[in-house]
């Protein structure tokens, strides 16, 4: 090593950030100024550049943090040095908020069933503008983590997709995907090399722990699950995963606990397979 080489700097907002850092710890949330924590936010994302100025800019335009964590993701990437990958997170983040705001007062969504994921998709997707194809992620016991949109199309091959899901899954720590596509008056059907696409992106989620458990097709015809018309039979190659596929098409109850976001019920007590 050159003795006489000058050593590098810290980045100046590395030592800010830890200043940062060490306020919310001692003080909370609330020792921080609003751009403060969407700094922090985005920082763990963004390491190695400062976010203060994006931070600050989202906050003039927006008016606050909720705001910024609710706010749509193409209003959110007009901010100068937003990415969508930037805004993503913040999405993730905003419904992991209100998700965990909810605990105790009702449980979470969950998805275990076929009827499940119909009694979420009909309220909330109603007027989603064809075509779009979205990604919810669920834990372990079935619960949404976060449901994020993945492109103004229905193509499913780009190598950034795939990627991003696979992204995603880590953040949240997802144990099931499901894919939706918005088809509006298109057929709900796929062509042969989208499921090449899907068997590829099985394979890449599986090491990882991560199952994708169904593709739904949503448009004007209705509802078809790739899952219970056997399309994706294929990627079920362990017990485990025929059994998780025998209760997702499996018929719910009248008897259990109720949904708390529907009207179905499903079960706490039922032995979980995974």
């Amino acid at each position: 090593m050159d003795e006489n080489k000058t050593p590098e700097r810290m980045p100046f907002w590395d030592g800010h950030r830890e200043r940062l850092r060490q306020r919310m710890e001692s003080g909370g949330l609330d020792a921080l100024r609003p751009h403060e924590v969407l700094e922090l936010l985005l920082g763990v994302m963004v390491p190695r550049a400062d976010m203060s100025g994006v931070a600050r800019a989202l906050i003039a335009e927006f008016g606050g943090v909720k705001r910024v964590l609710n706010a749509d993701r193409r209003a959110l990437e007009r901010i100068e040095g937003m990415t969508r990958r930037l805004a993503d997170w913040l999405l993730i983040a905003g419904e992991t908020v209100a998700a965990y705001r909810n605990i105790g007062l009702k449980r979470q969504f969950r998805i275990w069933r076929f009827a499940d994921m119909l009694n979420y998709l009909v309220p909330r997707w109603r007027d989603v503008p064809p075509p779009q194809t979205w990604v919810i992620y669920t834990s372990r016991d079935g619960s949404v983590l976060g449901s994020i949109m993945l492109g103004d199309s229905l193509y499913i091959g780009a190598a950034e997709y795939a990627r991003e899901i696979l992204e995603n899954a880590l953040m949240l720590e997802a144990r099931f995907v499901y894919l939706i596509g918005f088809f509006g008056i298109e057929p709900l059907e796929l062509y042969d090399e989208e499921y090449g696409y899907l068997q590829a992106l099985a394979e890449m989620l599986s090491p990882i722990d991560v199952q994708l458990m169904d593709y739904v097709l949503v448009g004007e015809a209705g509802f078809v699950s790739l899952n219970m018309e056997g399309k994706l039979d294929a990627l079920r190659q362990t017990e485990l995963e025929k059994r998780l596929r025998e209760r997702y098409l499996s018929e719910p109850s009248e008897e259990g606990n109720e949904n708390h976001d529907g009207n179905r019920p499903f079960h706490e007590g039922e032995p979980d397979p995974i």
